[in-house]
């Protein structure tokens, strides 16, 4: 299982089938916005609800502590944690409302 599909089945978006069977390729130029994410897992925002999002004040010091000089960096790596970030909150959306309705059924 390559990188994002190992995201994916952190997140439980994977049936145990899709995990050993699906493979991943990450592009060169997603290389570091990928090491980013897998380094910020630990500033996620979590309320009652679970998880509403990363928390930016601990992304952007992060991010300024890797790239002090390097303003365009960062903003490329940025860009790739938000996608990451936006990947994943809707996974987790779509298996909350999966668990909803099958909770709700008779």
């Amino acid at each position: 299982m390559g990188a994002w599909g190992a995201v994916l089945a952190n997140a439980g978006a994977l049936s145990q089938a899709q995990k050993s069977e699906q493979v991943e390729y990450l592009w060169p130029e997603n290389v570091q916005a990928w090491d980013a994410w897998q380094s910020l897992q630990t500033q996620w925002r979590v309320g009652v609800a679970g998880a509403t999002g990363l928390d930016y004040a601990g992304v952007r010091a992060w991010l300024l502590e890797q790239w002090p000089d390097d303003s365009a960096t960062r903003q490329d790596v940025l860009r790739g944690i938000q996608a990451c970030e936006a990947a994943t909150l809707a996974v987790w959306a779509k298996q909350r409302k999966e668990d909803q309705d099958k909770h709700a059924e008779p």
